[in-house]
């Protein structure tokens, strides 16, 4: 990476090539930032979620609230997730 002060926040890498070529790329945003980063793939969204969640909620929690959470455009009933998310003992 590059530091610059008039990055205007955004990281630009540069490689130099064995032949003495230089290529180089800004990038504004990283993947999957809300304020215009590419977004990310569900398995991308997926692991994300499994290595945060995993620390509060014990495995079958995060493995059936990533599948609610997957489905939720479908989900009937709200509480079966918020359920799993606040560790009931019946979530």
């Amino acid at each position: 990476p590059v530091n610059r002060d008039d990055a205007d926040d955004h990281i630009e890498v540069a490689l130099t090539c064995q032949d003495g070529r230089t290529c180089r790329r800004a990038v504004r945003f990283t993947r999957g930032d809300p304020r215009g980063g590419e977004p990310l793939g569900w398995d991308e969204v997926l692991a994300k979620y499994t290595d945060c969640a995993g620390s509060v909620l014990n495995p079958d929690a995060v493995t059936r609230s990533a599948t609610l959470i997957r489905g939720l455009a479908d989900l009937v009933e709200l509480s079966d997730l918020t359920e799993i998310l606040r560790g009931d003992p019946a979530g």
